[in-house]
């Protein structure tokens, strides 16, 4: 279950830092680029963003209810100074020493905040 558990954070990792450089690359400016993106300079663009990155920040809920939570950062996702995120294996490992098979098999959310404001909404 371990490599189960691993594979599916490596995953979430690898999906923003992809939505991260696709964002990077849609919102490039003449200032910053030589290919100005689609969404250059665009607000609604940069508070999307803002919210993901925001419920990334929160954590992960868990729980039939969700009421418990834990951070990403102890289940072995690091933020990276660029904003990309990086798997941190001791942190994961310290975390499967300390229950995570047995809290995420409650029922997991990543950003949750209610069952109607949260990534998968």
């Amino acid at each position: 279950m371990r490599g189960v558990i691993m594979g599916s954070i490596k995953k979430l990792i690898d999906a923003y830092n992809d939505l991260m450089s696709t964002y990077k690359s849609m919102t490039a400016n003449a200032m910053n680029s030589d290919k100005p993106g689609t969404f250059a300079n665009n607000p609604m663009m940069l508070s999307f963003i803002n919210e993901i990155k925001a419920k990334f920040a929160i954590g992960a809920s868990y729980g039939s209810d969700m009421s418990n939570s834990i951070s990403l950062g102890t289940m072995g996702v690091d933020l990276q100074r660029d904003g990309t995120l990086k798997f941190n294996a001791l942190n994961f490992f310290n975390a499967q020493a300390d229950g995570l098979q047995e809290k995420l098999s409650q029922g997991v959310g990543v950003g949750y905040i209610s069952s109607t404001n949260n990534l998968k909404n």
